[in-house]
């Protein structure tokens, strides 16, 4: 039990680190700075975590009404294809939020 219960709260740190890990990667192209928890945790600081975690929470329920519509679709259809042509559009959709949302950390304080 004990070891689940660390299981959990490690796959939760994973899963609030790794996507400004994963952009943050993608835009220095080193994997020592898309691996840097310090950094990405100082990113989300700059952010601010509760209106980071609101806006992880956002995405998964817009990813979860996506997915039902796109399976009663699916049903309706009968058609396996229609996943495939939507499917692409939430995926690029997931990532330009994740974008905006590492942007939106990334943009520094005007000097006075």
């Amino acid at each position: 039990l004990l070891a689940v219960l660390a299981m959990l709260i490690l796959g939760l740190i994973v899963a609030l680190l790794s996507p400004m890990g994963e952009i943050r990667f993608a835009r220095t192209g080193s994997i020592s700075e898309g691996l840097h928890v310090s950094k990405i945790a100082e990113l989300i600081g700059t952010i601010g975590w509760g209106q980071y975690i609101i806006a992880l929470v956002i995405l998964f329920v817009a990813i979860i009404i996506f997915s039902i519509i796109t399976t009663i679709l699916s049903l309706i259809r009968s058609s396996v294809g229609l996943a495939l042509v939507i499917t692409p559009l939430l995926t690029v959709f997931t990532a330009r939020f994740y974008t905006l949302i590492y942007e939106q950390g990334e943009q520094q304080p005007a000097a006075m």
